[in-house]
Formats: structure tokens, sequence, C-alpha cells
């Protein structure tokens, strides 16, 4: 549930309405309650005609901007699934308006991104774009039937204490049953993590010579070496007995999850309990602060069919990479981590595992969420929750 509270008379509730076998690109729907002057609620359900990538967004803590992307319904009072309120003689319409949130520290008014975005803010919680819908009326002439526009029989709009004047203000409310930072934070301050992560980093310290190490981390025992290792490559063994795994690497290719990698993923999350595939990770470490977490984010609905990725596909994917590297290194306007980033970002798509893979990146011991978005750039959210 979001509360929000815009000025002393004027509050609303937000709530994630669940659709049972709902498709994943089905529209996102809340019902949104505000406060009306006699103390009861206007009960609106807000449907939201947002993208894959624009869940995405939302889901790992991103704004989106949601003109012309909604619909507005009113229903009657005490229900959620009753008809809508009944027609009159006034000619009726929901608009949609925006406002900004101030930062958390009272700097910024506008929306201005935050510092890990390019922008100059560098509160916690940034300035944040809400949404108002507001209902207009104009009433009808008499000679004006309801399929006219009703615009020009007089009437302004109407105001008053029952008029809603001051609008519902309300943000996209899409829970996930596993929140991504959540989930990673509760990663990172495992005991068991946090020995296999310091071990890597210490490999790592051996040069690119020492070749690639991992580690499993098993369901029903404590964590194992990874075998038959060699200096681009990890053997994580059977994925039916993992929670997920970590390994390095050296420097000497591409330091981001290779599509192997991407493919090793599926089978761990393949082997989650049902319902659980989305806690299936894997996870990177390289030279310069480089470390990555991966999760796939879904159910085993959503999972690729089993024996997509075979050898050969995996290892023309890998070479891709490689050259797409060697084609972006030289780009002086990026950062380095960007350019990793857009480079998974494309193996995901060649994958078909675009909108279908959470990564997330440790920096200076904070956590981001990173997103491409829909034109192909790449932000990071901090995990502030």
């Amino acid at each position: 549930m979001i509360y929000i509270e815009r000025g002393p008379n004027v509050h609303s509730y937000t709530f994630h309405l669940t659709r049972d076998n709902a498709a994943e690109d089905a529209p996102l729907e809340n019902l949104v309650l505000s406060l009306l002057p006699d103390g009861t609620y206007k009960e609106l359900l807000i449907t939201y005609h947002f993208t894959l990538q624009e869940k995405q967004i939302l889901a790992n803590g991103g704004s989106v901007d949601t003109k012309g992307k909604l619909t507005v319904e009113e229903l009657h009072p005490g229900t959620y699934n009753g008809g809508l309120v009944g027609k009159s003689d006034i000619s009726c319409e929901w608009i949609e308006e925006s406002y900004f949130t101030s930062c958390s520290e009272g700097q910024h008014f506008n929306g201005e991104l935050p510092k890990t975005q390019g922008g100059p803010c560098k509160a916690d919680q940034p300035s944040t774009t809400v949404t108002v819908v507001i209902h207009r009326c104009k009433a009808l002439p008499a000679t004006t039937g309801l399929g006219d526009d009703g615009t020009g029989g007089g009437g302004g709009p109407f105001g008053g204490s029952g008029g809603n004047n001051n609008g519902t203000p309300t943000i996209p409310n899409l829970p996930l049953p596993n929140i991504p930072c959540k989930k990673i934070k509760k990663l990172l301050a495992n005991p068991k993590t946090i020995a296999i992560i310091d071990d890597l980093k210490k490999h790592l310290a051996k040069g690119a010579s020492a070749g690639e190490k991992g580690w499993r981390d098993n369901k029903m025992e404590e964590p194992t070496e990874t075998t038959q290792n060699s200096d681009h490559k990890v053997h994580f063994g059977d994925p039916s007995t993992m929670n997920g795994g970590y390994h390095t690497h050296q420097g000497t290719g591409v330091n981001i999850f290779s599509a192997t990698d991407v493919a090793t993923l599926i089978e761990v999350a393949r082997y989650q309990a049902i319902g659980d595939a989305s806690n299936g990770y894997m996870g990177v470490v390289a030279p310069g602060g480089i470390h990555y977490v991966m999760y796939f984010n879904g159910n085993q609905d959503n999972l690729p069919a089993y024996g997509t990725y075979t050898i050969d596909k995996l290892d023309n994917w890998n070479n891709e990479q490689w050259k797409q590297y060697l084609d972006i290194i030289g780009d002086n306007t990026i950062s380095i981590n960007q350019k990793l980033e857009q480079i998974l970002f494309s193996t995901l798509e060649k994958m078909g595992l675009e909108n279908k893979i959470n990564l997330q990146k440790i920096e200076d011991n904070k956590i981001f969420m990173v997103n491409q978005n829909l034109e192909g750039t790449i932000t990071t959210v901090p995990c502030n929750n």
C-alpha cells in the first residue's frame, strides 16, 4: 500500500490489484482510495498500460512518465468489483496532471536526477513525480445528447467542496514477490557470501595467470569451490543442487557476465522451488572493483525451454561480446561499467531475455539496480530501501 498526503485535507491510499493467471504484459491495476470532505473515500480503479521495460524500471525503484498511459474509472462506494458510477446529465472526464515531491534534503523540487543517474541531487530520496487524476465535469445543454461533447452549452467546471478540485494523488503500485534490493542486501549480508567474495578478491590479486575461480552456493551443504576451471571459464556442475554461484573474471576478457554465465543462471533458476525461480542468482567480481549480481526476473513459466542454449550458440554470443568490447572500449564518453553493461544487455536481447534479468552493481559498498532505458542508455538506481 502507498500512502500520499497532499495538504491537511487530501490524502490517498493506493493498493495493487492482483488477477489470477495474469499475463506478464497485462496492464497494471491499482485501487486508489481518496479522502472526501465528508470523511468517506472516493474509489478509483486506475489502469496503467506500461511496457515490460517500464514495469522493470518501476520494480527496480525507477520512475516512469505516466502521461497518456492510464485510464481511470470511478467505482461505487464500498465495492472493488461493482459497476461504475451511474451516468447523469453531466459530461465528465478524468484528466491527468502531475507534480514533483521535494528530495529528502529539501534541495530539489523539479524531478532532478540523483547523482547516480548523472544529476545534481545527493539526497537518499530524490524528487519524485506524483500523478494526480482530476474529475472535471460540465453540465450538458437540455438539447445535447450524452453522445455529444457537451462543451457548447454553458456550465463551467464544477467546483465547491464536493468537486474534488485538489485531485487524487497516486504513484503506480507494482510490488514484486521478492524486492530485488532487499534480496541482494540479504545475500551480501550472509556470512557465507561474505567469505566467498573475500576469497575471490584474494584470488584476483594473483593476476590473470591464476585463471578464473568460482564457488557454488549449495542447497544442502556448505559452499564448495568449482572444478575444471580455466583462464576464461569455471564449471559449476549440477545446477539442480545450487542456490547460485559466484566467480571471477581475471581482466583478460569481458569483465561482466558472459552468455555462458547467463545460461548457467537460467538452469539454476529452473531448479529452484516452484514459484521461486527468481531466487537463483549468479555473481561476478573482476579487477578494478567490478562486482555484479544477476537474478532471473520471473517464474518457471517464463524460463526458456530446456536445451534452448546450445554450445554453438553460447560460443557465438561470447565471441560477439568480445568483438563488441573491442569496438566500444575506446569510447571515453561513458564509464567502463556502462560499456560492460551495454554489452550484457545486448547479449540478453540476443538470448531472448530482454527485461527478464535483474542486474545489480556493487560499487564502494553501495548497491545499485542497473536499468536499460527505452532508448538503450543505461541508468542506475541506488538501493536505499
